[in-house]
């Protein structure tokens, strides 16, 4: 469903961060993109519209039209772009995914997975994190219509401090999905939710789920970036062992009411053979 639109919308943070594309850079809405049903930023045909608004009409209306404009303007067409879609999720290892739209309409060869969902967000929050503080926005107003985020996180009574995107989705067959993310105290939450029956039920669940993520895990370090962890076998050198360094602190997430440590195995390809 639309927990698609998260994919074009990171081909296109993507072109702006390249340089190749800039926020006020405008498209013309075709009559493909000014028709389609569905969720709608209400875009005029034949106008010209900026990529800032665009992306708050993908973003945060889920503007079906939104998405195809943007699809037509990077790729001259939305089948076109879709090919572009799936050599990015190519490249981020999404190997059960595949794209066959910009505004994830019902398409029966369109697929991805919750695993999937998950590569793509972290990518997104990761290499674009000025232009994902898109998704925290809370409503967008365009064409003197405004409407607020579908984010049950983002607004009303299921608030979540910290919550901080993403993309809401439903159709007949995949029925009410959520791709949610939101940070407290420096930890992150990426969770993905599909199949549910109701609006109410996308909301309750992505509440539930967020506030057991924290409360009921935490975050430990067992051991400090630039501390030998282990030895591994060398070959041909004048010591038979060399130290083996952590490059970053090695954080474990835990129950918080476990009542055991983590156990950890040191895997290398040796013995390793000197320079």
């Amino acid at each position: 469903a639309s927990m698609a639109k998260i994919m074009t919308a990171y081909i296109v943070f993507d072109r702006l961060q390249e340089g190749s594309l800039n926020l006020d850079d405008t498209f013309v809405v075709s009559k493909n993109a000014w028709q389609k049903g569905g969720s709608r930023t209400f875009l005029k045909l034949n106008s010209e519209v900026t990529i800032r608004d665009l992306l708050m009409g993908l973003i945060v209306q889920s503007g079906n039209d939104a998405a195809i404009v943007l699809a037509e303007g990077i790729a001259g067409s939305e089948e076109d772009f879709a090919i572009q879609m799936n050599q990015y999720a190519n490249s981020l290892e999404m190997k059960n995914t595949y794209f066959t739209n910009s505004t994830g309409w019902p398409h029966e060869d369109l697929k991805t997975t919750a695993y999937d969902l998950i590569i793509l967000t972290e990518a997104l929050i990761n290499n674009f994190p000025k232009l994902y503080k898109l998704f925290v926005e809370k409503e967008f107003t365009f064409n003197n219509i405004r409407q607020p985020n579908r984010n049950p996180l983002l607004i009303g009574r299921y608030k979540v401090p910290g919550a901080d995107g993403l993309k809401t989705g439903h159709t007949k067959e995949s029925g009410y999905g959520l791709v949610g993310s939101a940070k407290q105290d420096g930890r992150r939450i990426i969770f993905v939710l599909s199949g549910l029956k109701t609006l109410e039920d996308r909301s309750q669940e992505a509440e539930t789920i967020v506030n057991w993520a924290f409360r009921q895990f935490k975050m430990e370090k067992f051991a400090s970036g630039g501390s030998e962890i282990g030895k591994a076998k060398v070959w041909n050198g004048k010591s038979r062992h060399v130290s083996l360094v952590l490059e970053n602190d090695l954080n474990v997430m835990q129950p918080v009411l476990s009542s055991s440590e983590p156990s950890f195995v040191i895997e290398y390809l040796g013995p390793i053979k000197t320079p």
